[in-house]
């Protein structure tokens, strides 16, 4: 992060965070979503670490020239990037999406059947 260019503009950013050790200890990262390097990362997961990591690394001018950001479906990062990132599209990264689209699938398969007795032990065919 020490060799990142201070005026370099970014198209594309994501804001995630990752699991550090056990428990309910993360670390917020914002990222190029072109290269996948990370930008800045701060302790914790709260509203004010989002925020923090959108406005101490990036100036305003950089900001603005952000066209898409992507997260997770956090609300603390959804707020953060619609406050930041005004111009850009905002989207939702594909693993969140899925992962609910799945639940979903497997919630209505289990609903399905216990009305349907033909539809026991199918879950795995």
């Amino acid at each position: 992060m020490a060799r990142r260019d201070p005026e370099k503009v970014y198209r594309h950013v994501c804001i995630d965070e990752k699991s550090v050790g056990r428990g309910q200890n993360y670390v917020s990262m914002l990222y190029d979503g072109d290269t996948g390097d990370v930008i800045d990362a701060t302790e914790g997961r709260k509203d004010e670490d989002a925020n923090s990591l959108c406005e101490k690394v990036l100036t305003e001018k950089q900001r603005a020239q952000v066209e898409t950001v992507c997260t997770d479906m956090w609300d603390g990062f959804i707020k953060a990037a619609k406050k930041y990132f005004p111009n850009a599209k905002h989207c939702h990264d594909l693993y969140h999406c899925v992962t609910y689209l799945n639940d979903a699938v497997d919630k209505f398969r289990r609903w399905e059947a216990k009305k349907n007795d033909m539809l026991k032990g199918t879950k795995w065919i």
